[in-house]
């Protein structure tokens, strides 16, 4: 969670480890490192780290470029981490949980709500490739169980 440690000569931001490397997999677009750290955590404390996200702003109306561009990355972690066709079911509790957190924020900000839109579309594409995967080994386990009879 973002807290303001006093020092030196002046205030410097704290970020979480889930924050730390949300930003570190954003700037260079791998966020390997993020999903190892989410994958090591209990439920409650990815709970913990999605709630750590202390937004500035008193209303979803008025909401901070940099928090704005914190919460885009979320989705874009999930959309790009999707690509990776692992982890699908740490990505959509993630994501769900995101949303059940900070939807309201997503939902009055233009440029999230088509974030949101476009990961909505990819997850769909995603889902239904892992579908088809699923229904061809449906078919293969009876197939070979009718074989054995």
């Amino acid at each position: 969670h973002k807290r303001i440690e006093g020092g030196g000569g002046g205030a410097a931001e704290v970020l979480s480890e889930f924050v730390a490397r949300l930003k570190a997999g954003a700037a260079s677009g791998d966020y390997t490192s993020l999903t190892a750290h989410l994958r090591g955590l209990g439920p409650s404390a990815i709970d913990a780290e999605l709630r750590s996200m202390a937004l500035a702003a008193p209303d979803a109306q008025n909401i901070s470029e940099e928090d704005m561009e914190m919460l885009g990355n979320v989705l874009d972690f999930v959309a790009a981490e999707t690509t990776t066709r692992r982890n699908f079911e740490l990505l959509q509790s993630v994501l769900h949980l995101f949303l059940q957190i900070h939807g309201e924020y997503v939902a009055a900000q233009p440029a999230l709500k088509a974030k949101a839109a476009a990961l909505k579309e990819h997850l769909a594409a995603a889902w239904g490739k892992l579908d088809v995967m699923i229904q061809d080994a449906r078919c293969m386990v009876s197939f070979f169980a009718g074989q054995s009879g």
